[in-house]
């Protein structure tokens, strides 16, 4: 993949990146002053219509890759955290817990990659995604997990509550089980 940086100015331009485009620097802003941002991206996101989308990020989808790379070795026991590894004793562990307690999907129109660099504003408005090569219909709980992941990842565990608070305004209860399943996933 090319880099933003390697771009050519024209080609930024001719899709919209302009030097007025905010790019959320992650882990300067406050989550405060950001959470609004990521709340406006879901509600877009959400708000797409999926009866005709033919990309496909559902569950199953994912599965089935997983499983191609386990099986072609693609995947190395280094690459996982070891907490993972003890708790589920191996690759195949994982996957096998995976497999057995999949969780009923909640589709929508999914980013596939909901990390904060991923999201774009200009002003006090969302403006765009990038890294869009995972998006399809998927689970609605799929993109909090690895939105959940990020902010923990760049912020702190009290944004991550944060972020659950006001998500929780828009969905209802927030269901952890199903967000720790797809932190589990994504580990593969």
């Amino acid at each position: 993949k090319m880099g933003m940086a390697s771009t050519p100015y024209e080609e930024k331009r001719a899709v919209g990146i302009t030097p007025d485009l905010l790019r959320v620097s992650v882990g300067i802003e406050h989550i405060d002053d950001i959470k609004a941002d990521f709340i406006q991206a879901f509600e877009k996101l959400w708000a797409t219509n999926i009866q005709d989308c033919s990309f496909d990020a559902r569950l199953d989808y994912k599965l089935k890759q997983i499983k191609v790379k386990i099986d072609s070795e693609q995947i190395k026991p280094e690459d996982i955290r070891p907490e993972f590894l003890e708790k589920y004793g191996s690759i195949d562990g994982i996957y096998e817990y995976l497999i057995k307690n999949k969780p009923d999907e909640q589709l929508c129109f999914s980013h596939g990659d909901t990390s904060l660099p991923n999201i774009f504003g200009h002003g006090d408005k969302l403006s765009g995604f990038i890294d869009v090569s995972d998006c399809g219909v998927g689970d609605i709980w799929f993109d909090i997990a690895v939105t959940a992941k990020s902010i923990k990842r760049n912020y702190n565990e009290e944004a991550v509550q944060i972020f659950y608070r006001e998500i929780k305004n828009k969905i209802g209860k927030i269901k952890h089980d199903i967000i720790d399943y797809y932190l589990t996933l994504v580990e593969l």
